[in-house]
């Protein structure tokens, strides 16, 4: 079983239960790690806000693959059946979703949901699950990554990196909030999890976003020195208690950032602002360069399954949109 915690104003929370192979004290402080999962969630309605799993496919804490992407992670029309005996409803929650890697801080995902006669039961019902209180659908990946900047021309220790993120897609909701979320850091603090990022004992200043657009972050860094690249990304659609209405409604949330969250720029300045001409930024653990003064020196490849995956759920979000006017019709 697994569970999502709400924070005051936070649309994601971290993950408090998963089950599996992989142990985070397990593994050594500073490995390369990374989580990605795909979630489908209801809520009791008891407060703080908890989202309870329904399906979860993925991996939390998991050692960070040095070649290749890392698995892509999806389930496709997973279904949940609510039979309320005492009305005689039948509310029916249709999830979507998908993530997966395309390369260093670059990730692409897509998540979709619908409900059919989805309404708010009622005080009187909190606790029970006929019907659920809330709908939640998300779609993650994370990574913890330790990088070292070289430079073999600058004869400063201390410089100034900024670096600029785009997160562009779609998205659309008849009920609901559908967004994307990004958080990024860079700490050199023992990293036991991907989950530090939202470690405020760990992380001080992330950066944090919602919603497509543009982002950038700057961070004092010490060349020839490892620091942890902590990077999150996630998409999600969510209808909370508040948003339910008092009688069985049709509703249904999309959103598409399969292109994508990415890192598009760092820009590496010595202490005066001044461009440092040549630099490098290395895996520490094995030796790779993954960009330099030019850009990216890996190509982040097309996102071919997670693509197909986002047209199968633009498909369903017009089917059931078709099937709700016609039930609006009638």
């Amino acid at each position: 079983m697994h569970s999502l915690l709400k924070g005051p104003g936070v649309r994601i929370a971290m993950l408090l239960a998963a089950s599996g192979s992989f142990c985070a004290l397990c593994l050594p402080a500073k490995a390369q790690l990374y989580t990605s999962y795909v979630f489908q969630g209801t809520s009791n309605g008891n407060t703080p806000l908890r989202f309870t799993g329904t399906n979860f496919v993925g991996v939390v804490d998991a050692p960070l693959p040095l070649t290749g992407l890392t698995p892509n992670y999806h389930f496709n029309n997973a279904k949940e059946v609510y039979a309320n005996p005492t009305n005689g409803v039948t509310t029916t929650f249709t999830a979507s979703a998908a993530a997966a890697s395309r390369g260093n801080w670059t990730s692409g995902m897509s998540d979709f949901g619908a409900v059919t006669n989805g309404y708010n039961p009622g005080p009187s019902n909190v606790g029970t699950t006929n019907p659920p209180f809330g709908y939640y659908v998300q779609s993650t990946f994370g990574s913890a990554t330790q990088v070292t900047f070289l430079s073999p021309t600058s004869p400063v220790t201390f410089a100034q990196a900024h670096m600029h993120w785009s997160v562009s897609g779609t998205s659309n909701t008849t009920l609901g909030t559908a967004l994307p979320r990004i958080d990024f850091a860079v700490t050199t603090n023992p990293v036991d999890s991907v989950f530090d990022i939202f470690d405020k004992s760990v992380v001080a200043n992330p950066m944090e976003g919602f919603g497509f657009g543009k982002y950038s972050y700057d961070v004092p860094i010490s060349i020839g020195q490892a620091q942890n690249f902590l990077f999150w990304s996630s998409t999600f659609w969510e209808v909370d208690p508040a948003d339910l209405p008092g009688t069985p409604q049709d509703f249904s949330g999309q959103i598409d950032a399969t292109h994508t969250f990415d890192l598009s720029s760092i820009d590496l300045v010595d202490q005066n602002g001044d461009p440092i001409s040549q630099w490098s930024l290395v895996d520490t653990k094995s030796g790779v360069t993954l960009w330099n003064q030019n850009g990216r020196v890996a190509a982040v490849p097309e996102p071919g399954s997670i693509g197909m995956m986002a047209g199968a759920f633009l498909t369903g979000l017009g089917i059931f949109s078709r099937s709700l006017k016609r039930r609006q019709q009638i």
